[in-house]
């Protein structure tokens, strides 16, 4: 009896540690606490193989002035190889960014660049391309592309015709540009959000009028460096920078000098004045994040993200959702990639948190140059998850399931962002060759008319003629 009962016991002691194993097994590979969704931080890359998908979303580095007064110089002083152009900070920025993720992605890329695990988007931009190209230069620095000797140094600007051959190939899309689109060079789901005339009629509406928290930022502004621009800088004052747009360019022209150590020294006229180089970096970046709030996204544009963002997600989701399928997080043997880096701005990525921020409440920051935002796909488990850094700091991590389901609820369809952008553009193409048709017919059917008319008053002459 005694034994029949020590069994039992040592049974019953069995099944309970089974048990506890297996609740502990679902704790370490499975942690989401009850009724949430999202995954424990102490749980985050625990295991390097767990991870399926990357896509880096990121803005291009340092660069020149957009506003310059003519080919070279800024309102400040700057002096610039051209509008827009990446200096070599913002060169090197990426380049450290790419040996960064080598670093970090060695035991998920291969060492050797191999177009069926990395696709490559860039708007058609010489600093978006370089900018890219020098993170491929980081990231895959034991190969040469096109010629030998290359390093982030040896890259410089060159024409969109030749990019391909320094790079691997890289997926166009445009901003807001009117252009022939070269057959085969542009992808649809990343150019076509940016040239909805719906989406930049909002933005000049808020630049015109803007709302009344701008004015006070403007006004403030302002209040703060006139007296210092009056003194120092003559061919500024209040009548230029009065207005949004105004402090925009003017903060432009400064953040740029400020990343380029080879003209800083002209912002040293501030400090004659007290003024910290800094302070006014600081408030510059706060400008320039206010703009993304009121003027981007808000006011007039309360929509343009979604309308941005939407085909972007939606195609990072199908590819998660083919690697999820596979269920292989090493395999490259199939056509979707691994990792995908999409080149663009600062309203690239502003856009994308304004997106997170109304599916997930994550707090919207600003993009400075060369800054990143980073979703990973990633296996706890038997369950899949999103993990979204911001600059390298975990913002987000939340199971698949739910991210998808969020994010469904949110995206705009593509018959809305057509409707919005696109249907308008239809009907005025269709008035006008209606107007055309119309016209054509009115001249068709007066040229007969005259021709009858004509015809009618021969036969009469004719027959006049004959009577007589």
């Amino acid at each position: 009896m005694n034994n029949l009962n020590n069994s039992h016991f040592i049974l019953i002691l069995l099944i309970i540690t089974i048990i506890l194993i297996q609740i502990s097994n679902e704790i370490e590979f499975n942690p989401i606490p009850e009724g949430n969704g999202k995954l424990n931080q102490e749980y985050s890359h625990q295991n390097e193989n767990n991870l399926f998908f990357i896509f880096l979303n990121f803005r291009h580095g340092a660069r020149a002035s957009l506003h310059l007064i003519d080919d070279y110089n800024d309102m400040l002083g700057g002096c610039w190889e051209g509008k827009g152009e990446l200096s070599k900070l913002g060169k090197r920025q990426h380049y450290e960014i790419g040996l960064k993720n080598r670093k970090r992605y060695s035991f998920f890329l291969e060492n050797e660049y191999n177009p069926k695990e990395v696709l490559i988007y860039s708007t058609e931009y010489n600093r978006s391309m370089m900018s890219v190209g020098q993170q491929l230069l980081g990231l895959y620095n034991n190969i040469n592309y096109s010629q030998p000797g290359y390093n982030f140094s040896d890259f410089q600007n060159n024409d969109i015709e030749d990019i391909n051959t320094i790079i691997p190939p890289i997926n166009l899309f445009m901003i807001n540009e009117e252009k022939d689109i070269q057959k085969n060079r542009y992808e649809n789901i990343f150019k076509n959000l940016f040239d909805c005339e719906y989406a930049s009629n909002q933005i000049i509406k808020n630049w015109k009028e803007p709302n009344d928290i701008m004015k006070k930022i403007v006004k403030d502004f302002i209040k703060e460096y006139y007296k210092i621009l009056k003194k120092e800088f003559k061919d500024i004052n209040r009548k230029k920078i009065k207005t949004v747009k105004g402090v925009d360019k003017f903060c432009d022209c400064y953040l740029s000098i400020y990343y380029d150590e080879s003209q800083k020294h002209i912002l040293d006229k501030f400090t004659k004045y007290g003024k910290n180089l800094t302070k006014i970096k600081d408030m510059c970046d706060n400008y320039i994040y206010n703009i993304f709030l009121y003027i981007r996204n808000g006011g007039y544009a309360t929509d343009n993200y979604l309308i941005t963002i939407s085909p972007v997600i939606k195609k990072v989701i199908s590819w998660m959702d083919i690697r999820i399928a596979k269920n292989n997080n090493f395999n490259s043997d199939y056509d979707e990639p691994k990792l995908v880096l999409f080149s663009g701005h600062d309203s690239s990525l502003s856009e994308m948190q304004h997106f997170l921020k109304t599916g997930f409440n994550i707090d919207f920051e600003y993009t400075e140059y060369a800054s990143t935002q980073t979703f990973e796909l990633r296996k706890y488990g038997n369950l899949f998850y999103i993990e979204v850094y911001y600059n390298d700091r975990l913002k987000m991590n939340i199971t698949y399931e739910e991210f998808k389901k969020r994010i469904m609820k949110i995206v705009m369809s593509d018959e809305e962002i057509f409707s919005l952008c696109y249907r308008n553009k239809f009907k005025d193409k269709i008035i006008i060759l209606l107007v055309f048709a119309i016209t054509t017919l009115l001249i068709v059917l007066l040229f007969i008319y005259r021709r009858y008319k004509l015809q009618s008053k021969e036969l009469t002459s004719q027959k006049v003629i004959q009577i007589e």
